[in-house]
């Protein structure tokens, strides 16, 4: 029987994986084949391999972008000033070169020289045994069904490519009150989807909650060295982008409200049936009061808040796709002095804030309050 080698499409998903699996044992939360625009005058996107994110304990965010290929090739030379490019995009701390052998020293020298680490798969495979990395375990974003993952992700697009688009590709181009600000409102307009299989409704809200966890725990940043007493009102005005931007838009609302009781009162004769005091008020959302409590509540736990996004990525891959139980050791084991119950009472803040703010159903409720009994010691 004739043995026949994997293809390189098969050689690349694996060398991807392996890089997202040394990476989530650092303390990474890892994303595979991010768009990125490559150019701003026509919409035409490009992929980063791996994208790495490791939040420290004053919730900054520290960024590693990874090119991965089994093989080198006439292009090489261009992707490392690409890569070199996306790590400036992204204010990333490093990059990695992967491929599949050793690199000729012209591009090992050119990749010093732009501030990235070019390695061979061999050294992977050395990183995996400096680090004790079980190269069997397959976990999270990089599991085994990752690429059912991708396939019900991808099917939202025939029900809304706004969604879709803005989940998969616009989410990294956004500050954090922004993402954090887009993703409410998308998980509102996910619940309302009709003829969605709720299945796969349950897991694209859970993939959505992973992003969303980390984009709250970021945004909390701002909010970490504020005096207590303002706090609240640093968390509304933030998802605005700030005091003077907020006090931009509600000159504006109150300049639209007096042009509405003029037309109204014009072509209809009659009063606008809002109050202006109302209608101004509704600027700042009515879940903020809910996020701010989620958010005092990370300040006041910045080491295991730390740990949310990775355990919400778990409970979206392991609990909600495979139906499987969560590891508590794949999150503390990154994290000092955190334990699994401190992680687990977390996260049922995070769905508290979810069901509160109106971003989920009973179904998915109760999707989420079984898997959360599955996390494990």
């Amino acid at each position: 029987m004739t043995t026949m080698s994997p293809t390189v499409s098969e050689q690349d998903v694996d060398l991807k994986l392996r890089t997202m699996r040394y990476f989530w044992s650092q303390g990474y939360f890892v994303r595979k084949n991010v768009p990125v625009v490559e150019s701003a005058s026509r919409p035409q996107f490009t992929d980063i391999d791996v994208l790495g994110i490791k939040l420290d304990e004053e919730f900054n965010g520290s960024y590693v972008v990874c090119d991965c290929k089994s093989g080198l090739t006439n292009g090489t030379r261009e992707r490392l000033f690409w890569l070199s490019g996306v790590m400036r995009y992204f204010g990333a701390s490093r990059g990695l070169f992967i491929r599949s052998q050793m690199m000729p020293r012209k591009y090992s020298e050119l990749a010093e020289s732009l501030g990235i680490v070019a390695i061979p798969a061999d050294q992977l495979t050395e990183l995996e045994k400096s680090y004790s990395i079980d190269s069997r375990k397959s976990v999270g974003p990089f599991c085994k069904e990752q690429g059912k993952a991708e396939a019900i992700l991808g099917s939202l697009k025939q029900y809304s490519r706004d969604i879709h688009d803005y989940v998969r590709i616009d989410y990294w181009r956004d500050p954090p009150h922004l993402q954090t600000f887009s993703l409410i409102a998308k998980c509102r307009d996910l619940i309302r989807i009709q003829n969605l299989d709720e299945d796969n409704r349950v897991f694209q809200l859970a993939y959505v909650f992973s992003i969303l966890s980390l984009s709250v725990v970021r945004f909390a940043r701002q909010v970490l060295f504020m005096p207590m007493s303002e706090r609240e009102e640093i968390i509304g005005l933030g998802l605005l982008g700030g005091r003077t931007s907020y006090l931009e838009k509600k000159e504006l609302m109150h300049n639209f409200y007096g042009f509405m009781v003029a037309e109204i009162e014009k072509r209809y004769k009659a009063k606008y049936p809002v109050p202006e005091r109302t209608f101004v008020e509704n600027l700042v959302p009515r879940y903020a009061k809910y996020l701010a409590d989620l958010v005092l509540r990370l300040c006041n736990q910045p080491r295991v808040a730390i740990g949310l996004p990775r355990i919400m990525d778990l409970l979206a891959f392991e609990s909600v796709l495979r139906d499987g139980s969560v590891s508590g050791k794949d999150i503390v084991g990154s994290v000092e002095g955190v334990s699994v119950e401190d992680l687990v009472r977390l996260t049922k803040d995070f769905l508290a804030f979810a069901q509160r703010s109106g971003l989920t159903n009973p179904y998915v409720e109760h999707v989420f309050e079984e898997a959360v009994k599955r996390i494990g010691p």
